[in-house]
């Protein structure tokens, strides 16, 4: 595993990691879901790599992950992964763009958010 020195942070408090400093970008990632948790999946555009998603819900609570290419059985998706998040309604952000909305994390579920060319975000109901 390579050590990331994360930039520091712009005008508007954010950061984006440039390309050539993203972790491997290949296999699986796992996700912790039991009855205490679930997780979230933000499936974006090509130019979301590097940049940060963003969840907040109650009491504060904070969390961000890199949107990396995800490599899938005969493609790749740039995907932002919540591996494991209390059940509750989050807001969810990626950096430098306007908010997707909420949505319903349930214990024991992985729920989808995919995001259009249009940053709508659209959850997917299949869960």
């Amino acid at each position: 595993m390579t050590d990331i020195t994360l930039p520091p942070l712009d005008l508007l408090g954010q950061r984006t990691l440039p390309k050539e400093h993203l972790p491997s970008m290949t296999g699986a990632v796992a996700v912790d879901i039991d009855e205490t948790s679930g997780a979230l999946v933000v499936m974006g555009e090509r130019d979301h790599v590097g940049k940060e998603c963003f969840v907040s819900g109650h009491e504060g609570f904070h969390k961000h992950v890199w949107f990396l290419d995800r490599v899938l059985p005969g493609r790749t998706q740039v995907a932002a992964v919540f591996a494991s998040l209390d059940p509750g309604i989050y807001e969810v952000d990626i950096e430098g763009e306007q908010s997707l909305g909420s949505v319903t994390i349930l214990a024991g579920q992985v729920r989808t958010l995919v995001v259009d060319p249009d940053d709508v975000a659209t959850p997917d109901r299949s869960n």
